[in-house]
């Protein structure tokens, strides 16, 4: 994922004016999440695989959705395939990743990284699967059985249309908001990346992958509570945001942002729940 200069300063514009980034100076897993992801994929590409493992392995150790990470891990080692041989068959160049038992390994990090959890939650709470089992109790809004994402929308149009207007409401607003906003963007970009020919196009698409799911994974618990949260560290945001042509359009991006991260940032640090 490249990007020219003037777009590198948005870029890190948007990461900082997003309605919740406030969340990467707080007590979650965000920062922590997105050093990880950075730090696997850019070991990765410069051929650093001790510390790509380490990082892959840390970010399942760090969220359950780390997981995910095998997904632009992939990509990443397959566009280096894609470097090396334009014309060699996509067929070919997948069989060239696997050949490397260094890909290999850095590629399974995260599954052992999140094994290594289900284990220590199986010696702590005598269940390999509690971060999914005990959702219910952490979040009385949360399911165990699955809830497809169509179903999830419903419910939350039925509430803007029946419920009273409070913090909840608003909250409930920006959850939809949110995965309207940064589903449909990503799930733009990734159409036009597929529907055409475009410079480093695998590592694109690893990444638009890696976001889709993130934000899906959650909502089948049957809410899209935390999803704000959730969607801080999705790299595909800023950049395609990033490379709108148009100045006076990520102007606006930009304004909406920061009245909104002022907005929940007011809440947040008076305790209220805003992801």
């Amino acid at each position: 994922m490249e990007l020219p200069k003037t777009n590198v300063h948005w870029f890190i514009f948007f990461v900082l004016t997003f309605p919740t980034s406030f969340f990467f100076i707080s007590l979650y897993t965000e920062s922590l999440y997105l050093l990880f992801f950075i730090g696997a994929l850019l070991s990765t590409r410069n051929k650093s695989y001790l510390i790509a493992f380490i990082c892959a392995l840390a970010i399942g150790l760090t969220r359950v959705t780390g997981i995910f990470l095998i997904i632009p891990l992939f990509f990443e080692l397959l566009q280096t395939q894609d470097k090396k041989r334009d014309n060699t068959p996509i067929w070919k160049q997948i069989i060239d990743v696997f050949k490397s038992w260094k890909n290999i390994l850095v590629l399974l990090a995260p599954i052992i990284g999140l094994g290594i959890y289900s284990i220590y939650l199986k010696i702590t709470t005598n269940d390999f699967f509690a971060f999914f089992n005990l959702q219910p109790i952490s979040n009385a809004t949360r399911s165990t059985e699955l809830i497809l994402l169509p179903q999830v929308l419903y419910r939350y149009l039925k509430i803007f249309l029946t419920a009273t207007l409070n913090f909840q409401y608003f909250i409930a607003g920006v959850e939809f908001v949110t995965i309207l906003f940064v589903g449909s963007l990503i799930m733009y970009d990734f159409w036009r990346i597929i529907s055409g020919s475009q410079k480093n196009a695998y590592t694109l698409i690893g990444l638009h992958l890696n976001s889709l799911a993130i934000l899906i994974l959650p909502t089948l618990t049957g809410t899209l509570s935390s999803l704000p949260r959730y969607a801080v560290p999705l790299l595909s945001t800023y950049y395609i945001l990033a490379t709108i042509k148009n100045t006076w359009i990520k102007v606006l991006i930009g304004l909406v942002f920061v009245i909104l991260h002022v907005i929940l940032f007011s809440y947040f640090i008076q305790g209220y729940f805003v992801s």
